[in-house]
């Protein structure tokens, strides 16, 4: 997919860009073959560049105080949550956001565990302005592969990057990982297993804290067979998820 080809995106994160809860904005920042993102809305983060304020690094994706300045400025097609929450809930006061691009008729984006496209007024009012919901976690929810050891059949040599703990940078590092092989000529894919993941584009996954725990070893087994059927890569990162190992 060419920068040409991704829809201009906006990524609402109000009150979380300078958190640990904005990471969904942070990944999207850092890097997205999904979507060209054009800007993030927090009226409580400094004015800027997102990628300076996140690690340093100019981006030229501006901060915006507000979803006015940022669709006037920006015009983009769709409207991504940029913040996650304890639970999976939408975060307080975000309603009215997501009231606000609906009536807009921007495409709506959220991995949160409550699902947008389930509200009633959202809903209708996407009917109405003709435009989308997309629940990510919903993509995947019915999503049933048993682990059949066909793995083991796979000659990649995979490396997960594993935590004890949420939003301590196991999907940065395994992009950075990616990224830094392909630099050195070497050829690599990234497994994602969160919601983010798929935002960034990656082409092979599953967001497990969806799946039933019955189908998490063989959506990975599944997601990794995926990548050596379609690239044969040298090198398969596999994303940790939570303190999931």
């Amino acid at each position: 997919m060419t920068s040409k080809s991704k829809e201009r995106a906006i990524v609402y994160c109000e009150r979380e860009y300078l958190t640990a809860n904005g990471k969904t904005a942070h990944g999207l920042v850092r890097h997205t073959e999904r979507y060209n993102v054009v800007g993030v809305v927090d009226s409580t983060a400094p004015s800027g560049d997102a990628g300076i304020l996140l690690d340093g690094k100019n981006r030229g994706i501006p901060m915006f105080s507000s979803l006015e300045d940022a669709c006037k400025e920006t015009v983009p097609k769709i409207f991504i949550i940029g913040a996650v929450s304890e639970g999976g809930v939408l975060p307080k006061g975000y309603d009215k956001a997501v009231t606000w691009a609906l009536t807009r008729s921007l495409d709506i984006v959220s991995g949160l565990h409550y699902f947008l496209s389930d509200n009633e007024k959202f809903n209708n009012l996407a009917t109405k302005n003709g435009c989308s919901i997309t629940d990510v976690r919903k993509i995947f929810r019915d999503y049933k592969r048993f682990y059949t050891g066909e793995v083991n059949q796979v000659g990649s040599i995979r490396i997960a990057s594993l935590g004890t703990d949420s939003a301590i940078g196991k999907r940065t590092t395994s992009v950075l990982l990616v990224h830094e092989l392909r630099r050195r000529g070497r050829t690599a894919d990234m497994i994602f297993t969160g919601q983010t993941g798929w935002m960034q584009g990656w082409p092979h996954g599953v967001v497990l804290d969806a799946l039933i725990n019955d189908f998490v070893s063989g959506g990975i087994e599944g997601a990794i067979l995926e990548s050596w059927k379609d690239e044969r890569p040298e090198f398969i990162i596999i994303e940790g998820q939570g303190s999931l190992v």
